[in-house]
């Protein structure tokens, strides 16, 4: 006579198990959508700065240029805080760089019909209160030296937006004219 060993083969998980195996997967599930997140958050940060400092850096050079090349600044208004400034170029029209509301534009050509170049973008905007053109010259009063030129850039409809999306750019430069002695 044989004898017969009766083999019980439980082939399923326990509940035990499975409720584990779960609880490993909504952690994971978990970890891995706020690392994705976070990286889309970053990313979309860095464009914003990307932006401003690019509509800074294209502002800057822009007035730099102007102002380094120009053949006369009024000394009227030496060492003292303006919201614009005005150059002569020299092709003898008038340069008006200023900011006004949220904007900073240059202003040339002729007086009955100027023509209005904005320096930044519609998605940035000049912080108020911000915007500082200064024309230093030394005591008394010669001639002008430098031009210290002042403003912070932010992305437009800041207010909408959580603190760490928004973006702000101080640019601040002092120029040295060429035309003077």
């Amino acid at each position: 006579m044989s004898m017969k060993i009766k083999n019980s083969n439980n082939s399923g998980y326990s509940f035990i198990e499975l409720l584990v195996v779960i609880t490993l997967m909504s952690i994971l599930g978990t970890i891995t959508t706020e690392a994705f997140i976070l990286g889309i958050k970053a990313q979309g940060k860095g464009e914003i700065m990307k932006d401003v400092k690019q509509n800074a850096d294209y502002a800057g050079q822009v007035i730099d240029s102007m102002v380094r090349n120009s053949v006369y600044i009024d000394e009227s208004l030496c060492n003292i805080n303006n919201t614009s400034l005005t150059i002569t170029n020299r092709d003898g029209y008038q340069t008006t760089f200023e900011c006004t509301g949220d904007v900073l534009a240059s202003v040339s050509g002729e007086i009955l019909q100027p023509t209005i170049q904005p320096l930044i973008g519609s998605r940035v905007k000049v912080e108020s209160n911000s915007c500082v053109f200064s024309v230093i010259c030394p005591t008394p009063p010669l001639s002008p030296k430098y031009v210290f030129v002042n403003f912070t850039l932010s992305q437009s409809g800041t207010s909408a937006l959580p603190a760490e999306q928004q973006s702000s750019l101080e640019y601040q430069n002092t120029i040295s004219l060429r035309n003077y002695e």
